[in-house]
C-alpha cells in the first residue's frame, strides 16, 4: 500500500509521537524548541507564514521504527532487503504536489517558513529535502543537501565535498550548462533514508526507496525542468545549478555536534518554479 509523508505524520500522532503546538511561535525559535522535546513537534501557527512546520520526525528510535514499519532491531534487515531487491520508480500522471504551481516572478522562497538553526548560521537553510538530478551517462541520482536561501529565487547548495551530485554538476559545468534539479520537501522517510545512502555512481537511490516500499516510488514530470520530483511531496522546488562553479560564499553552518562549520564556496541554484499542495506542511 502506498505511503506518504502525511501517512507518517498520522502514524506519529496515533502513537503519541507528535505534539501539536497551536500557540503562535516565532520561526527563529523552532530550532531551539525541537531538541528540548522528546516528541516531534508540529507548529500550526508560525508567525508571518501561512503553512505549519513540523520537525524532529526522525529524532528517536520509536519514530524511526514507525517510519520503517518494523521494530527498531529489524531496520537494518529491512534496509538490506531493499538494497538487495530495489524497485525502480515510475512516472505518474496525478501528482498531489502540483495542486498549486508558481513560476517566473511568482517564485518567492521567502514565503516558505525555512528556519535558522543557529544564531551564527549564514541564513535560513532547507535541510530536509530530497534533491533529484539526472546525468546523460549515469542516470538519476538522489541526495540530501543544505540549500541556503540567498534571494527570492536563489539558493546555494552545499556540495563542496565529493559526492555524486557534485560529479554531475562538474560535468554540466564543463559543458557550460546548468544542471536541472528538483527539490522535494515533505517526502516520506523511505525516500529520505534512501537519499542519504552513499551509493555508487550510476545507482539510483530512489530504487532503494521502492525496495523499502515494496512498490515503485511515484515520480511526477517536471513543469519547468526535464527532471522528475516526488509526486506526493508537500512542496517541490524546480531549479538549475548555475554553471558558475564553486564561486559563491556560503555559511557558516551549524553542525550536529554543536560546532560551527566555516564559510566555504559553493554553486548557486536558480529556482524556476515552486509546486505545492493546497495546504502544505513544511
Amino acid at each position: 500500500m502506498a505511503v506518504s509523508f502525511r501517512d507518517f505524520l498520522k502514524k506519529c500522532r496515533e502513537h503519541g509521537e507528535l505534539v501539536e503546538i497551536s500557540k503562535p511561535v516565532d520561526l527563529r525559535n523552532i530550532a531551539a524548541l525541537v531538541p528540548q522535546s522528546e516528541k516531534a513537534l508540529l507548529f500550526t501557527q508560525v508567525k508571518g507564514y501561512s503553512m505549519p512546520v513540523v520537525s524532529g520526525l526522525l529524532q528517536s528510535r520509536n519514530r524511526l521504527s514507525l517510519a520503517m514499519g518494523v521494530p527498531y532491531g529489524r531496520i537494518e534487515e529491512k534496509l538490506r532487503g531493499a538494497m538487495e531487491h530495489p524497485v525502480k520508480p515510475k512516472l505518474v500522471k496525478r501528482a498531489p504536489v502540483k495542486e498549486v504551481i508558481h513560476t517566473k516572478n511568482q517564485v518567492d522562497l521567502y514565503r516558505l517558513p525555512v528556519p535558522i538553526f543557529s544564531t551564527m548560521d549564514g541564513g535560513p537553510m532547507i535541510t530536509g529535502a530530497v534533491v533529484i538530478a539526472e546525468d546523460p551517462e549515469y542516470g538519476m541520482n538522489a541526495g540530501m543537501y543544505r540549500l541556503m536561501l540567498k534571494e527570492k529565487n536563489i539558493t546555494g547548495i552545499d556540495i563542496v565535498t565529493p559526492n555524486n551530485l557534485r560529479r554531475y554538476a562538474e560535468r554540466a559545468l564543463q559543458g557550460k550548462k546548468p544542471l536541472p534539479v528538483s527539490i522535494s520537501i515533505g517526502a516520506h522517510p523511505y525516500e529520505m533514508v534512501a537519499a542519504t545512502f552513499k551509493a555508487a555512481l550510476g545507482t539510483n537511490e530512489l530504487a532503494y526507496a521502492g525496495g523499502l516500499r515494496g512498490e515503485p516510488l511515484a515520480l511526477a514530470t517536471g513543469e519547468t525542468i526535464p527532471v522528475p520530483c516526488i509526486a506526493d511531496a508537500e512542496i517541490v522546488l524546480e531549479g538549475e545549478i548555475l554553471p558558475e562553479g564553486w564561486s559563491q560564499p556560503e555559511g557558516p553552518f551549524c553542525e550536529f555536534n554543536r560546532l560551527m562549520g566555516g564559510v566555504h564556496y559553493n554553486p548557486r541554484v536558480r529556482i524556476k518554479a515552486v509546486l505545492q499542495r493546497r495546504d502544505p506542511v513544511y
